[in-house]
């Protein structure tokens, strides 16, 4: 069994065509579990904001570039665990390309948000330079404030 932590991507407005939530890049020699997540809006509600959105999860061999990325510290959920040994980051201008594996996918009234929760003993494990992606596509009609939550276990 490893660590686990939680991971918050704070509120921040996205306007701009298919962009990038963040991404959890995996520490060196070290698999990451991803155990589960959930996006959620928080500035556009009542009939006149619906919106359908198609929400991804992805696998990516080159994590995003550009901006002014914010690094996210995961807390670890015993007291006694070690910092995760991977980077997260947000807000990059230039998405996570290289080989890229969509791992989930789907269309969500954002009103609403999304969540996935994998079936057990099913959860999606990554290691190498790879990095878990969490991305929207199309554009949203409007700025929209989103956060996203995730559930990690650091493993090796």
């Amino acid at each position: 069994m490893g660590r686990k932590y939680t991971v918050v991507f704070p509120a921040l407005a996205y306007s701009a065509a298919a962009q990038d939530f963040g991404q959890i890049k995996i520490g060196s020699g070290k698999i990451t579990k991803l155990c589960g997540f959930h996006i959620t809006q928080s500035n556009r509600y009542g009939d006149a904001n619906a919106a359908g959105m198609v929400l991804q999860l992805v696998r990516a061999t080159t994590p995003g570039t550009g901006g002014s990325p914010t690094t996210i510290t995961a807390a670890p959920t015993s007291p006694s665990d070690t910092a995760y040994a991977g980077v997260i980051d947000r807000a990059y201008t230039t998405m996570a390309t290289g080989t890229v594996t969509v791992l989930w996918e789907e269309g969500v009234n954002m009103q609403a948000g999304g969540r996935w929760t994998p079936p057990e003993k099913f959860e999606e494990e990554l290691g190498g330079s790879s990095a878990y992606v969490f991305r929207y596509t199309g554009t949203p009609a409007a700025s929209t404030t989103f956060t996203v939550y995730a559930e990690i276990e650091e493993l090796g």
